[in-house]
């Protein structure tokens, strides 16, 4: 018992020291685990692309303790050789902007047809957690 008590509090004092001497911890595979992070600035990105689908649907739960965190969801649509259409660059289609006490809950769905949709959290010495809902990635 007392090893393990040890083991413990040996976890703690490396979990303390890094995140608030050497920039925090970001944990989590989105969208397959939950993401914590604590006291740190990162962005994560994830992307899916549409090949039949016309539509793309995520959401974001959770709540932070600390900071910030900007949530952006962009597209981009891909030239066509086939229909001969041109394609068009990257752009942020929805922005939203959490801070400490809000309660975050996205559910969008983003009607802009086949292409790379790509969804962003910019969390700014955030601390908290989150879950990422996708699609599974060839499903689109």
């Amino acid at each position: 018992m007392r090893g393990l008590l040890g083991f413990i509090l040996l976890l703690t004092a490396i979990f303390f020291v890094v995140g608030e001497f050497f920039g925090g911890w970001y944990l989590g595979l989105p969208p397959h685990t939950p993401i914590l992070v604590y006291q740190k600035t990162h962005t994560a990105e994830l992307s899916r692309r549409a090949i039949t689908a016309q539509q793309f649907t995520f959401g974001v739960e959770g709540s932070l303790s600390r900071g910030r965190v900007i949530i952006e969801a962009s597209y981009e649509q891909l030239a066509s050789f086939q229909t001969g259409q041109a394609g068009r660059p990257e752009r942020v289609v929805f922005r939203a902007e959490f801070g400490v006490g809000q309660r975050i809950a996205v559910n969008e769905t983003l009607r802009l047809g086949q292409g790379i949709y790509r969804v962003r959290l910019i969390f700014n010495d955030a601390t908290g957690t989150l879950r990422l809902t996708l699609p599974a990635a060839g499903t689109l």
